[in-house]
Protein backbone atom coordinates (compact mmCIF):
# COMPACT_ATOMS: atom_id res chain seq x y z
CA UNK A 1 0.00 0.00 0.00
CA UNK A 2 3.16 2.31 0.59
CA UNK A 3 4.38 1.40 -2.73
CA UNK A 4 1.02 2.89 -4.04
CA UNK A 5 1.85 5.94 -2.74
CA UNK A 6 5.50 7.37 -3.03
CA UNK A 7 5.11 10.48 -1.47
CA UNK A 8 3.78 8.34 1.58
CA UNK A 9 6.65 6.14 1.51
CA UNK A 10 9.56 8.91 1.08
CA UNK A 11 8.03 10.57 4.18
CA UNK A 12 8.31 7.45 6.34
CA UNK A 13 11.60 6.64 5.01
CA UNK A 14 12.99 10.13 6.14
CA UNK A 15 12.04 10.08 9.35
CA UNK A 16 12.76 6.79 9.91
CA UNK A 17 16.55 7.62 8.77
CA UNK A 18 16.26 10.19 11.36
CA UNK A 19 15.92 8.06 14.02
CA UNK A 20 19.00 7.28 15.69
CA UNK A 21 20.68 3.31 16.08
CA UNK A 22 20.30 3.60 19.83
CA UNK A 23 16.19 4.89 19.73
CA UNK A 24 16.11 1.54 16.89
CA UNK A 25 17.50 -0.37 19.70
CA UNK A 26 15.06 1.11 21.94
CA UNK A 27 12.24 0.76 19.99
CA UNK A 28 13.08 -3.10 18.93
CA UNK A 29 13.29 -3.67 22.46
CA UNK A 30 10.43 -2.84 23.80
CA UNK A 31 8.33 -4.20 20.59
CA UNK A 32 9.71 -6.94 19.43
CA UNK A 33 11.37 -8.59 22.76
CA UNK A 34 10.05 -12.13 23.59
CA UNK A 35 7.87 -11.82 26.60
CA UNK A 36 8.95 -13.80 29.82
CA UNK A 37 5.92 -16.11 30.57
CA UNK A 38 5.40 -15.75 34.49
CA UNK A 39 4.62 -19.26 36.00
CA UNK A 40 0.84 -19.42 36.89
CA UNK A 41 -0.52 -19.78 40.59
CA UNK A 42 -2.81 -22.19 40.71
CA UNK A 43 -3.55 -22.29 43.99
CA UNK A 44 -7.13 -20.19 43.84
CA UNK A 45 -8.02 -22.39 40.71
CA UNK A 46 -7.59 -25.41 42.86
CA UNK A 47 -9.04 -23.79 46.44
CA UNK A 48 -12.22 -23.26 43.99
CA UNK A 49 -12.18 -26.62 42.66
CA UNK A 50 -12.57 -28.00 46.09
CA UNK A 51 -14.86 -25.82 47.32
CA UNK A 52 -16.82 -26.92 44.36
CA UNK A 53 -16.17 -30.55 44.45
CA UNK A 54 -17.49 -30.67 48.68
CA UNK A 55 -20.81 -28.33 47.64
CA UNK A 56 -21.49 -31.22 44.59
CA UNK A 57 -20.64 -34.17 47.18
CA UNK A 58 -22.86 -32.80 49.92
CA UNK A 59 -25.39 -32.34 47.22
CA UNK A 60 -25.16 -35.58 46.08
CA UNK A 61 -25.47 -36.87 49.87
CA UNK A 62 -28.18 -35.00 50.68
CA UNK A 63 -30.13 -36.65 47.79
CA UNK A 64 -29.56 -39.87 48.43
CA UNK A 65 -30.82 -39.32 51.73
CA UNK A 66 -34.15 -37.66 50.64
CA UNK A 67 -34.28 -40.65 47.97
CA UNK A 68 -33.90 -43.01 50.94
CA UNK A 69 -36.67 -41.11 52.84
CA UNK A 70 -39.51 -40.97 50.01
CA UNK A 71 -38.38 -44.37 49.12
CA UNK A 72 -39.04 -45.55 52.87
CA UNK A 73 -42.86 -42.88 53.19
CA UNK A 74 -43.75 -44.92 49.63
CA UNK A 75 -43.74 -48.24 51.44
CA UNK A 76 -45.01 -47.26 54.45
CA UNK A 77 -47.79 -45.31 52.28
CA UNK A 78 -48.75 -48.37 49.86
CA UNK A 79 -48.75 -50.62 53.53
CA UNK A 80 -51.11 -48.44 54.66
CA UNK A 81 -53.29 -48.08 51.73
CA UNK A 82 -53.05 -52.40 51.33
CA UNK A 83 -54.21 -52.55 55.21
CA UNK A 84 -56.87 -49.98 54.77
CA UNK A 85 -58.48 -51.78 51.60
CA UNK A 86 -57.94 -55.32 53.82
CA UNK A 87 -60.42 -53.59 56.83
CA UNK A 88 -62.42 -52.76 54.03
CA UNK A 89 -62.72 -55.98 52.14
CA UNK A 90 -63.48 -57.39 56.05
CA UNK A 91 -66.04 -54.97 57.05
CA UNK A 92 -67.81 -55.27 53.50
CA UNK A 93 -68.13 -58.66 53.62
CA UNK A 94 -68.14 -59.04 57.69
CA UNK A 95 -71.89 -60.88 58.79
CA UNK A 96 -71.99 -58.37 61.80
CA UNK A 97 -74.17 -55.31 61.66
CA UNK A 98 -71.90 -52.05 61.61
CA UNK A 99 -72.92 -48.55 62.86
CA UNK A 100 -73.07 -46.13 60.03
CA UNK A 101 -70.50 -44.00 61.87
CA UNK A 102 -67.47 -46.64 61.39
CA UNK A 103 -68.69 -46.38 57.31
CA UNK A 104 -65.75 -44.55 55.95
CA UNK A 105 -65.30 -43.68 52.05
CA UNK A 106 -62.06 -42.89 51.34
CA UNK A 107 -62.13 -44.55 48.13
Amino acid sequence: MIKSEPLLFSILNKAIDKISAEEHQKISAKWAAPKAIERVDYELVYTISAFSLVIVLLIVFWNRKLAKQISIANEATEALKKAQDQLYSIMEWSPLPQPSTMKVTMR
